[in-house]
């Protein structure tokens, strides 16, 4: 690409910033605080409770990031700012950002499916049956759970079975709680 020719058109400079910038930044960024939470799990240093569940945020940012990679991509594009080459291959990074932001959170989230967490879904599921069997959608429970990175034990307090929607609230204590989905573990809420 000549540079002169870039240069001749502020258009064409711009849509260089956005795309070579703006939204490489944005994904990096977003992948920055992916990795540090994800990091922060596994050295054993616990984000829940109180704080926001990152992951889940993560996640649920990833349409909008593909949203706004893709419209600015369309919008550099039919205004004539890049050439069809340049569209593929801003396409391809850009997906490539999106499926390396992705890629952490849901490594987070399958954290959840081994270990204590899968022993603490386990337990939670028995209480879910029991309900089940009681003819409950929900269960008051005080049933104590030990994670090896917690100084205390949570509560599993609540399991409920409503609309085919399996989930648990768990006590971390100093009235800090957060809501768990049982079959895919995603964290709906936390206080």
């Amino acid at each position: 690409m000549d540079v002169d020719h870039v240069l001749n058109r502020p258009g064409r400079v711009a849509a260089f910033l956005v795309l070579v910038v703006a939204i490489p930044v944005f994904a990096l960024t977003t992948a920055v605080a992916a990795l540090a939470n994800l990091l922060l799990i596994f050295i054993g240093v616990w984000y829940f409770p109180g704080d926001g569940p990152y992951a889940e945020a993560v996640i649920g940012l990833l349409p909008y990031q593909a949203v706004t990679l893709f419209g600015i991509v369309a919008t550099t594009y039919a205004r004539g700012w890049i050439h069809r080459r340049d569209v593929r291959v801003a396409c391809v990074v850009g997906l490539g950002c999106l499926l390396a932001v992705a890629a952490l959170p849901v490594a987070a989230l399958a954290n959840r499916h081994v270990g204590e967490w899968a022993e603490l879904r386990r337990v939670a599921l028995h209480e879910v049956e029991k309900g089940r069997a009681e003819g409950v959608e929900w269960r008051e429970l005080d049933v104590p759970f030990r994670f090896s990175g917690l100084d205390t034990p949570v509560r599993l307090r609540t399991v409920s079975e409503h609309a085919g929607r399996r989930s648990v609230k768990i006590d971390f204590g100093g009235g800090e709680n957060a809501w768990f989905d049982l079959d895919t573990m995603y964290c709906f809420f936390s206080d």
